[in-house]
């Protein structure tokens, strides 16, 4: 009974509240990710195509030939290279350990290729693609992210990557019309604190 009679008490300190919930349709960018129908193909690909060249490059310490230099590894050089609005539209494919990485590390990622002034495909890799980046790179900074330019010296990577992705799609970045969000409210308890009296009490000079 006095397991109860506490129960009582612990419920009776409490009080009904409302708290707002917001819902914003803007901010899901998860599932924003294109679905990749052979991920250990591509991965495969990937290695044999770009990664073993790395490195190759690193253990002989030499500048990359010019096959590599259409190659960029980290977030921060692939966020500059694109974000920058200035330059001719290119294709690159982004290859993004996306289960590897934190969430907040490639959670604009995709929103960041579709607003590129080029023709981005983004790729997301297999859980553990990591560790092959880390075999190629060394010290070379990468956070699992590597863009890949389309060009002559990729083109035949790029047709057999492009043929197990989806296009990226983002309907409300392309749309006037905005979702409008929803505000509810949830209804749930809160302890009931007690103020503390003022203190009448002052301290003598």
């Amino acid at each position: 009974m006095s397991s109860v009679r506490k129960e009582e008490k612990r419920v009776a300190k409490r009080r009904q509240v409302y708290k707002p919930i917001l819902e914003n349709p803007f901010t899901n960018e998860g599932k924003y990710w294109p679905h990749v129908n052979e991920q250990k193909l591509v991965l495969e690909l990937l290695e044999e195509k770009v990664l073993k060249k790395w490195k190759l490059l690193h253990e002989m310490k030499s500048e990359p030939e010019e096959q590599l230099r259409s190659v960029i590894l980290g977030f921060n050089d692939i966020v500059r290279k694109l974000s920058d609005r200035s330059e001719n539209p290119q294709k690159y494919m982004l290859f993004v350990c996306k289960k590897d990485n934190p969430a907040v590390l490639s959670a604009q990622i995709p929103i960041l290729c579709e607003t590129s002034v080029h023709d981005v495909l983004l790729v997301q890799l297999p859980r553990l693609s990591l560790a092959k980046f880390d075999d190629a790179c060394g010290d070379k900074v990468h956070d699992g992210m590597c863009l890949v330019q389309t060009n002559p010296h990729f083109q035949d990577l790029g047709k057999l990557v492009a043929n197990n992705v989806e296009p990226l799609d983002i309907p409300w970045l392309h749309s006037a019309q905005f979702t409008k969000t929803p505000v509810k409210l949830l209804r749930t308890t809160a302890p009931v604190v007690k103020k503390n009296p003022a203190n009448k009490t002052k301290t003598k000079t």
